[in-house]
C-alpha cells in the first residue's frame, strides 16, 4: 500500500541513510541472541499464553518474531523488487511521535488518509509509540521488516474502518495474513475467532462489514475516486537522489548495483535446501531409500534456492526459488 500524504511527514531527518532513522542503534540496544532451541520454547510458550490471554501483546510480539522468518523474507523479497518498498528497506523510516507530526495530520483535508490515520489514534486512545521493538531477530534487515509490519497496524485498521475490539483486531488479522503471511497473523485470525461470543460472530460475515475499494476504482489506471481512504498521491521530491536498480537474480552469481552500498559487485551466492529438497527426501524415505539416496536432493542444483549478497557489505540481494 501507498501513503504518499505522510511521506512528507515521516521523518525530514531521514534524509541520507537507514542509520539516520534510529533503529539500527534501538536495534543493537534491545536485541537479544537465542538459539534455534531457545526460540522454539519461546514460540511455544508465547503461543500458549497469548492462546489464553490474547491481549499479552508482548507475547504476540514474541510468537510472531520467532515463528516470522520464512514470511519476513517474503516481505523483504517483495520489498526489494519494488522501488518503493527498496526505498523503505534503506531508509527504514519510522511511524512515531518524534517522526510524524500529529497537529498537521489534525489540520489535513477530512477526505485524506493523514486525517483519517489521527481520528483513529484520538478516538481509539491509542499510539505509535506503544509498538515495542524486535527484540529476538537476528537478521537487522529482517527485523526492520518486522517494526515497520507493527508500526503500519493502525494504518491497516484505519483504511479498514476496525475498531481496536476483538473483532476489529480478528478482521485485522486476517487481512495481514493474507498480505503478510505471517504465521502469528493467521492464528490470531483462528483462534481469535474462536474466542468471539456468538451474537458478535453473527454479525463477521455480514455483508458490509469488511469495507471493500472504493466504488469506482480502477484496477486498471490505478486512478482513485474522492474518497476518505484514497487521497490523490502528493509526490515529495526527494533532497537528493535515489537510483534503484532491480536486477532479477538467478543461480549463478549476477553483476548488478548494490541496492544497500550502491557500487558494482557481482553477488555471492549460498545454496540452501529449497521445500522441493525436503519433500523429494521425504519421498525416498517413504518408498524405502534411506540413507544415501534419500540425501541425494541435498546435493542437486535443481532442489536449492539460491540465496545472493552483496560481496563489499554483505547486504540480501534477492533469492532464486527452485
Amino acid at each position: 500500500m501507498r501513503y504518499k500524504m505522510l511521506k512528507k511527514l515521516i521523518v525530514s531527518n531521514n534524509q541520507m541513510y537507514r542509520h539516520m532513522s534510529g533503529f539500527v542503534s534501538q536495534y543493537n540496544e534491545n536485541h537479544i541472541p537465542t538459539t534455534p532451541l531457545q526460540k522454539i520454547m519461546l514460540s511455544v510458550g508465547s503461543a500458549a499464553i497469548s492462546l489464553f490471554e490474547p491481549r499479552r501483546a508482548d507475547m504476540i510480539s514474541t510468537l510472531g518474531e520467532t515463528t516470522g522468518t520464512h514470511a519476513l523474507k517474503y516481505i523483504r523479497d517483495k520489498m526489494i523488487n519494488n522501488p518503493e518498498g527498496n526505498e523503505i528497506l534503506q531508509l527504514q523510516p519510522r511511524i512515531n511521535s518524534s517522526t510524524v507530526d500529529f497537529g498537521k495530520l489534525k489540520d489535513m483535508p477530512h477526505n485524506t488518509l493523514g486525517y483519517a490515520y489521527f481520528k483513529f489514534l484520538d478516538h481509539n486512545k491509542v499510539t505509535p509509540d506503544s509498538r515495542g521493538i524486535v527484540q529476538f531477530i537476528d537478521d537487522i534487515q529482517l527485523a526492520y521488516v518486522m517494526q515497520r509490519y507493527r508500526e503500519v497496524h493502525d494504518l491497516f485498521h484505519t483504511v479498514l474502518g476496525m475498531p481496536t475490539n476483538m473483532l476489529g483486531e480478528v478482521t485485522v488479522k486476517w487481512i495481514e495474513a493474507f498480505q503478510t503471511k505471517l504465521p502469528m497473523t493467521l492464528s490470531g485470525g483462528l483462534f481469535g475467532a474462536v474466542r468471539l461470543k456468538p451474537k458478535i460472530m453473527s454479525r463477521v460475515y455480514t455483508p458490509g462489514t469488511v469495507p471493500t475499494a472504493p466504488y469506482g476504482w480502477s484496477q486498471q489506471t490505478s486512478v482513485p475516486p474522492a474518497s476518505p481512504y484514497t487521497p490523490q498521491p502528493e509526490f515529495v521530491k526527494a533532497p537528493f537522489e535515489l537510483i534503484t536498480t532491480v536486477v532479477p537474480v538467478g543461480p549463478h552469481s549476477t553483476r548488478m548495483v548494490c541496492s544497500n552500498c550502491r557500487k558494482e559487485i557481482t553477488s555471492n551466492i549460498n545454496k540452501k535446501p529449497s521445500t522441493k529438497a525436503y519433500l523429494t527426501s521425504l519421498l525416498l524415505c517413504v518408498i524405502g531409500c534411506f540413507w544415501g539416496p534419500c540425501l541425494l536432493p541435498f546435493c542437486m542444483d535443481q532442489c536449492l534456492n539460491v540465496e545472493h549478497k552483496c560481496p563489499k557489505c554483505e547486504a540480501y540481494l534477492g533469492q532464486f526459488i527452485q
